[in-house]
């Protein structure tokens, strides 16, 4: 860890450096002694994948703390942003927004509630906030797992984002969308519509004001969109999902034009998915070790093919962009979305899933040292092999087919002793015909020292 950039009741967050790449991350170190306390934050962090919330690429710990390893955002908060500029354009805050809402709209598909929506845990990755894929949301000590209709009645957050019904203390994951409208209010008019809890009266009946200048420059589909995100009950106020479909997005956002697939994306797309579950879980812990900069584009692509924007691809989503650039490969994709070689099931590409498939070609160069890092991502209790009840414990060969298993191992364990150790793991990992040779050589050397020893 190089450099503190920040501490509180939490513990602190250090600048550090991935030593096989040289990619920058941000640590969050949390004392054990608070663990209980932070031990929702790090079971949401686990589930997140979207390019729009702050990402968890690894946890360690030591004696004294448990260190989360985070994506490092370098532009600062958005309420430093918004202090320093008074207010935002209207595209600046079309394309803040649009990010924001898709946010909150894979959490609560994921059934997870944020609960402290507002601008000052909203990150900006880099030193542009215009780039569509440049905000992140982050901060999730007070978000939950939440239960189809469950209600909460704990006041938690920030009194000046509170909904009505969190004065009320009966509330669910509604709230984001509430807090979101406040966020929003804040960035076209530079200041918040309620002043504190103390306006109980002006947030239960959703009075706002828009009488200030700063308004009438604002279109009236901003004021509206606004206002629908206020909404004082609930039951009317409209979901995240429902509310990027607004025409006003539209209209400051234009479609992404240059963002095409390349055969070769459907061809990486296809391989990847064609890989042993061990492959593909190390080709994606090798993709959150590389620089952000490096795969910059690869999150572009992924933001213009997603559509929706709720954190995965599906096949109408690229079957539309083929189509939209009259591609020839826009039919028989169901084999690209195949989960294993021999398996009938389709699924979406999540967003890490889809990086790591496209950002890998034959050629790619796997250093020792990264392959290392990487092994040592699946070598929980550090005795150098994997066997199947390691990988079992961090979840790969759940409800695994007994002839996947099979295969797995049979494809990897070379010298046949049950484990894949660093050497057998390494020449996995690099693949390709150089690889498959070495395959080739140990497997005959093993044959000739058992053809001896019989």
């Amino acid at each position: 860890m190089e450099q503190l950039l920040g501490e509180g009741n939490f513990g602190k967050v250090f600048r550090a450096t991935v030593q096989s790449t040289g990619a920058a991350r941000a640590i969050k170190s949390i004392p054990k002694v608070k663990l209980k306390k932070h031990g929702q934050e790090v079971a949401i962090m686990k589930m997140i994948d979207h390019p729009n919330l702050v990402r968890l690429y690894e946890i360690f710990e030591d004696d004294e703390n448990l260190h989360l390893v985070m994506e490092l955002c370098t532009g600062g908060h958005l309420l430093d942003y918004i202090e320093r500029n008074k207010s935002l354009t209207e595209n600046e805050t079309a394309v803040v927004m649009q990010q924001i809402l898709r946010a909150i709209s894979f959490m609560h598909t994921q059934k997870m509630a944020h609960r402290d929506m507002k601008a000052e845990n909203c990150m900006i990755a880099g030193p542009q906030l215009n780039d569509r894929n440049g905000l992140k949301v982050g901060d999730f000590g007070l978000s939950s797992r939440f239960r189809l209709g469950q209600v909460w009645n704990a006041r938690v957050g920030t009194p000046t984002h509170w909904a009505p019904e969190v004065l009320d203390r009966k509330y669910g994951q509604e709230v984001d969308v509430w807090a979101s409208g406040v966020v929003m209010y804040h960035i076209l008019s530079g200041e918040l519509p309620f002043s504190d809890e103390n306006d109980c009266q002006a947030v239960r009946e959703g009075n706002l004001s828009f009488a200030t200048d700063a308004w009438k420059q604002v279109s009236t589909g901003a004021v509206g969109l606004v206002s629908e995100l206020l909404t004082d009950d609930a039951a009317e106020r409209p979901c995240a999902k429902k509310i990027l479909k607004s025409s006003w997005f539209n209209t400051w956002i234009p479609p992404v034009e240059d963002e095409n697939v390349q055969p070769d994306h459907l061809e990486r797309l296809r391989s990847f998915r064609s890989l042993n579950r061990l492959k593909r879980a190390a080709l994606t812990v090798v993709s959150t070790m590389l620089d952000d900069r490096e795969l910059s584009g690869y999150h572009r692509l992924f933001t213009a093919l997603d559509m929706n924007g709720d954190g995965f691809l599906t096949i109408e989503e690229l079957r539309l962009c083929l189509l939209k650039f009259r591609s020839s490969k826009a039919n028989n994709l169901e084999g690209i979305f195949k989960d294993g070689i021999d398996s009938k099931k389709t699924k979406p590409f999540s967003y890490t899933e889809f990086v790591a498939a496209v950002c890998f070609t034959r050629d790619r160069q796997l250093s020792d040292s990264l392959c290392r890092a990487t092994f040592r991502n699946f070598d929980k209790n550090g005795d150098g092999k994997l066997d199947r009840e390691t990988l079992t414990a961090i979840g790969l060969l759940d409800d695994i087919p007994t002839n996947e298993l099979k295969g797995l191992f049979r494809e990897c364990d070379i010298n046949r002793d049950g484990c894949i150790d660093f050497e057998e793991f390494k020449i996995m990992l690099r693949g390709g015909a150089k690889s498959r040779l070495l395959v080739s050589q140990a497997s005959a050397d093993v044959r000739r020292r058992l053809s001896r020893k019989n």
